[in-house]
């Protein structure tokens, strides 16, 4: 019987967490790591509120994934000169070493995942999840099909 598409989607997201989970471990990250510390390195000086925004997570628990990526000095901040309420975010060098690793795990899972694909299937494979997250999130209307 053929599986659902959203049960196929699951599968392959639990999957790569699975493979991913020991390995950030080993690194030293925590789940929510990574992408902030991503994002801080390539924005240098960013804002908190910068960061929730792209990672699309709440700032409160931004503040907390910050404060902990400060505490094992992978993050530093700084108060910014025009505006004393904002702190300025960036990385270290054991916040790029860590981020390094933490790149190399996933391009090893990817290729694993993506093993026997042509690259045009890998394109379209990537742009076909670009165009579901846009469906999903591109637009400010309200799904209410659970609803129904």
């Amino acid at each position: 019987m053929k599986k659902p598409f959203h049960l196929m989607i699951f599968r392959v997201y639990q999957s790569q967490r699975n493979h991913l989970r020991p390995r950030i471990r080993e690194i030293g990250l925590s789940s929510g790591q990574p992408k902030i510390l991503l994002y801080v390195r390539d924005h240098r000086n960013c804002r908190l509120k910068d960061v929730a925004r792209h990672c699309e997570i709440k700032p409160a628990t931004t503040s907390r994934i910050i404060d902990k990526l400060v505490e094992d000095g992978y993050v530093t901040k700084t108060l910014t000169c025009d505006d004393r309420r904002a702190m300025c975010l960036c990385i270290t060098r054991a916040g790029e070493a860590a981020l390094e690793k933490w790149v190399r795990c996933c391009v090893f899972v990817e290729e694993e995942m993506l093993r026997n694909f042509s690259e045009e299937e890998r394109r379209q494979f990537y742009h076909y999840l670009d165009r579901a997250y846009e469906n999903l999130n591109g637009n400010e209307k309200e799904v209410a099909l659970c609803e129904n």
